[in-house]
């Protein structure tokens, strides 16, 4: 993933150079009409340049974080002689792992530690997990982590010795909270609130809702672009790479949509399993199946499975927990609800799409590798039929 993110990063930059010269004149023209390539390039565009510092964001981050462990075993072997993995939990955790004392002392009560955690992390502070070590020893110590309203890096937590009657009990280990923590977490919080959107509201996070979706059609709008862009028109037969890429971008869209999908009633049906298990399973079986079909067939027949698996997670809900609509609406649980209204609006969305894929693979040129296999046949057999038939109609040249 982090080598991903970086050429993910090249992808926009370089992207953004070649196009750079045609957007300044096309920035916000997007051409609906008969051209259809025109229109779909320019919607390409558009949502690219808008969305393109959500997606460095993502490409910089990304890189960073799983890139990080690989850079510092390569520092902790060419620079700190082997010493760095030890300073790593100091300066990535609030409160490093701590050795027990072998001594059992009561641990102080949690209203106790949420005060005093209150109490320095600032009015701003919201406590809201503990994660306790060596519970019940002379060494304890709790980490109580929380969010900071008005700050970038929102998360946060405060380091507490929690064991009753010691001399250090109710002091702090460490305070790493927004206004109060150094540099390095502060960079780190900042990161990560960047890359997963905690440090928004609703308004932001819907913001980022779109900007992945934009991301997502920016994907797939590209990869059409370029098999149109390469088509050779009037010749039925194209090239396999064409194929190959379009099966592809089929299998790896749509899989994903239908793994994601599955996953929600997975974790119902199976607390206890990973729902990774689920998600990669379909998503292999998904682009297996678009590599064993033609593009377009394998499009609308995945885009149908996409709808039913969406389905799956407002009826898996309704059956195995009793939170259907008419359930969770009247009593107020929307993020319930909302969960619900969205997989139903994402099938119908789906079963539209497949619509229109259908639509096009019978109005659409013959010779694209979204054609129906049948008009490709068609627009083969008419191509072959045409040197014939002028052969017969041109006048002959022999002398009499």
């Amino acid at each position: 993933m982090g080598a991903i993110s970086v050429l993910y990063g090249l992808a926009l930059v370089s992207g953004v150079l070649l196009h750079l010269p045609r957007l300044k004149k096309d920035l916000f023209a997007v051409r609906p009409g008969r051209n259809l390539k025109r229109f779909w390039m320019d919607t390409h565009n558009v949502l690219g340049l808008f969305s393109l510092p959500f997606h460095l964001v993502f490409a910089v981050t990304g890189a960073l974080f799983c890139l990080s462990l690989v850079l510092m075993m390569v520092f902790n072997t060419l620079t700190f002689d082997g010493r760095l993995f030890e300073a790593v939990p100091r300066a990535t955790t609030a409160v490093p792992e701590v050795a027990a004392a072998g001594r059992t002392v009561p641990t102080m009560p949690t209203a106790t530690l949420m005060q005093i955690a209150r109490e320095h992390g600032g009015e701003r502070f919201t406590p809201e997990s503990f994660r306790f070590q060596r519970y019940g020893d002379a060494n304890a110590v709790v980490e109580v982590r929380g969010t900071s309203t008005q700050a970038l890096g929102n998360l946060g937590s405060v380091g507490i010795h929690a064991a009753s009657g010691e001399p250090n009990a109710g002091q702090l280990s460490a305070n790493q909270t927004a206004g109060t923590r150094d540099g390095n977490h502060g960079l780190y919080s900042a990161l990560y609130a960047l890359h997963f959107g905690t440090f928004g509201e609703l308004p932001v996070r819907l913001v980022y809702l779109l900007a992945g979706l934009a991301g997502a059609f920016l994907f797939y709008s590209g990869n059409l672009l370029w098999i149109e862009s390469r088509r050779k028109l009037r010749q039925a037969e194209q090239p396999r790479v064409h194929r190959l890429l379009a099966q592809g971008t089929v299998g790896v869209c749509i899989g994903s949509c239908i793994g994601v999908a599955l996953c929600f009633p997975a974790a119902l049906l199976w607390p206890e399993r990973a729902v990774s298990y689920t998600y990669f399973t379909v998503f292999g079986l998904a682009c297996a199946w678009a590599l064993l079909r033609p593009p377009v067939r394998a499009a609308v027949e995945l885009l149908y499975a996409a709808a039913l698996a969406s389905l799956t997670v407002p009826l898996a809900n309704a059956v195995l927990t009793g939170d259907h609509l008419l359930q969770s609406i009247p009593s107020g649980h929307w993020i319930i609800a909302g969960f619900d209204i969205g997989a139903i609006a994402l099938a119908a969305g789906f079963v539209a799409l497949a619509r229109a894929t259908q639509r096009r693979a019978r109005s659409g040129p013959a010779e694209s590798v979204w054609a129906m296999p049948q008009t490709a046949q068609a627009a083969q057999a008419a191509q072959a039929a045409r040197p014939t038939a002028s052969a017969k109609t041109m006048p002959s040249t022999d002398t009499p």
